[in-house]
């Protein structure tokens, strides 16, 4: 949760790599809240774009943990992609117990990203 609280207050931080640092569900939940503050935090400075890289692998992840990060990698406002700081774009999730209601959650943030291409 310490890191959460620094994160949410940086905007310039584009990278974030915590494999195999015992976080679990709960944590990466708390993460990914840490993350969207950080992406109001760079919306209203016009400043940077966040993170984009972030690297969970061999966490305890899991499906509400991947849930709340693919909530974070889907653009926020979806009326304007030019507009929106698009937040995650490289997410390592390798051996971190997602199953596949994570990964449809996952997709589904891809999916929305795609179509506002």
């Amino acid at each position: 949760e310490l890191l959460s609280n620094g994160l949410c207050r940086c905007a310039a931080l584009r990278e974030v790599h915590l494999a195999k640092n015992e976080i679990t569900c709960r944590g990466s939940t708390v993460l990914a809240s840490a993350l969207h503050a950080q992406r109001r935090l760079v919306a209203s400075e016009s400043a940077g774009v966040g993170v984009v890289h972030l690297n969970l692998a061999g966490n305890a992840v899991g499906n509400a943990g991947a849930k709340a990060l693919a909530e974070v990698a889907a653009p926020q406002d979806t009326s304007s992609a030019l507009h929106s700081p698009w937040g995650l774009e490289l997410l390592d999730l390798t051996q971190t117990q997602v199953g596949s209601r994570g990964r449809d959650a996952l997709w589904s943030a891809v999916a929305t990203r795609l179509a506002l291409l």
